[in-house]
């Protein structure tokens, strides 16, 4: 259990169980019933519920723009021009295979730039941990950056690459796509990506911030050329209206229920084509809006989430008091952290700094600053 939070249930499973496979004995309303149960288990022996927030400032979603690098100046400019309306940075993932002026384009903008490997190789390849070591490096020599996030080649994870960023301090990853409505594909909450080789396993410090499986080349690339789009509007409304329902569909049915993050993918090329292939992207930032999300860079949610994982939080109960105290690394400050109450404390007393108390429909939600000798009071 790396997070340490106290009593960890082991719950073993088997293929026969798996709803995936054939022959399968539960299905997935049936397994979810079931840990739902295990979790009112264990709060039936508390008199107040408390959660651990899974983002900042009492916020239950999260949602970031990230872009792989493709297409024209035009539409660089159209797609940065309406993110900037909405006030959203952007993470581009960049290579070697972008020529000088538009590495400084994009160098001159306030956006984030993250690596997508120098060659853009495949990784899975015959491709030794020194080979794909320096292709790395070559990257963040070419844009001069200490990129601290990385997108794998055509999204080809692989053993070596994972060791590679492990051991050049990489924060995050965000290749393998997220698909939980269909499959059990990727992860709408962030991960630290484990690896293996033989017999070796261990855990890495990478972070997998998982992107939508679908991005807008699924639904707008041409059938013979994958480096252009479809040059027919009633084709690409047709596509727009497809790819709008994927990811309306993605974020009510696979993020909101789970309290989890989207991470939007795109190219300039084909979301920023024209206003018809923008649309898509443009209500789901509506919606996203409109659900009070925490709208953030992929950057801000790995700290988050890393952040996150160094806290440790010791309840003592006794009736209606609770004394909630939190451990944190030395010279280690995390603001917004939020506990998420059932019911409303009639009294709150922190030892250190200030806090909110929101209310969002039954909920209550308690906001504060993680810091070394901090400790929380509450009487219900």
């Amino acid at each position: 259990n790396y997070f340490e939070k106290g009593i960890a249930f082991l719950l073993p499973t088997s293929y026969l169980l798996h709803p995936a496979n054939d022959g399968g004995k539960w299905g997935v309303n049936q397994i979810a019933n079931f840990y739902k149960y295990v979790v009112d288990e264990f709060y039936s022996r508390h008199n107040n519920k408390v959660v651990l927030n899974p983002w900042p400032d009492g916020f239950n979603y999260a949602f970031c723009v990230t872009i792989n690098s493709n297409g024209e100046r035009a539409d660089y400019n159209r797609l940065l021009s309406y993110l900037k309306s909405e006030k959203i940075i952007p993470t581009f993932f960049v290579d070697g295979f972008i020529g000088n002026e538009l590495k400084d384009y994009l160098s001159s903008e306030k956006i984030y730039l993250e690596s997508n490997g120098f060659k853009k190789t495949n990784y899975r390849g015959q491709h030794s941990f020194t080979e794909i070591k320096t292709d790395i490096l070559n990257n963040k020599n070419y844009w001069n950056k200490p990129f601290i996030g990385f997108k794998f080649p055509y999204s080809r994870i692989s053993n070596w690459g994972i060791m590679a960023l492990n051991d050049m301090d990489y924060l995050f990853d965000s290749s393998i796509g997220a698909d939980n409505i269909n499959t059990f594909k990727g992860s709408v909450i962030p991960y630290h990506l484990p690896f293996s080789y033989g017999q070796y396993y261990k855990r890495s410090n990478i972070l997998e911030i998982s992107p939508t499986l679908h991005d807008d080349f699924h639904f707008y690339q041409t059938a013979d050329d994958s480096s252009n789009i479809v040059d027919n509007s009633e084709y690409q409304e047709k596509q727009a209206k497809l790819f709008e329902k994927y990811l309306l569909n993605f974020w009510n049915y696979s993020v909101k229920p789970f309290y989890g993050c989207m991470v939007f993918l795109g190219h300039p090329l084909y979301t920023a084509n024209n206003d018809i292939t923008l649309q898509p992207l443009k209500n789901l930032i509506q919606n996203v809006k409109k659900d009070s999300a925490w709208i953030t860079t992929i950057e801000k949610i790995a700290e988050f989430r890393n952040n996150l994982g160094e806290l440790k939080f010791n309840i003592k109960e006794q009736g209606s008091y609770m004394e909630i105290t939190v451990d944190v690394p030395p010279n280690t400050k995390v603001e917004g952290i939020t506990l998420r109450l059932d019911n409303k404390p009639s009294k709150v007393k922190i030892s250190k700094g200030d806090y909110k108390l929101i209310e969002k429909g039954r909920l209550f939600y308690l906001c504060f600053t993680a810091e070394l000798g901090q400790k929380i009071e509450l009487r219900f």
